[in-house]
């Protein structure tokens, strides 16, 4: 906790988490859209519609970890 305190600035640089927290939920909305599309092309029922991810405000984190490496020493912007 204190590696990640020091590297965050007790919180006030969050950016870089902010960003590669915003990249996963990037990429976990582009994985079910893709799963959706191939839905439509397969045998049985479908994805497609029934499921709604339109961005970022339909995540709520309710808890993270970061691994921060203790010899960087800071944020790397």
């Amino acid at each position: 906790v204190d590696v990640f305190n020091t590297a965050a600035a007790e919180g006030a640089q969050m950016g870089k988490y902010s960003a590669l927290l915003t990249d996963a939920i990037h990429s976990m909305i582009d994985v079910t859209e893709e799963r959706d599309i191939d839905s439509l092309f397969t045998g049985g029922s479908t994805t497609a519609l029934t499921q709604t991810i339109a961005g970022l405000d339909d995540f709520e984190p309710t808890a993270f970890i970061a691994v921060v490496d203790p010899t960087e020493g800071g944020v790397d912007d």
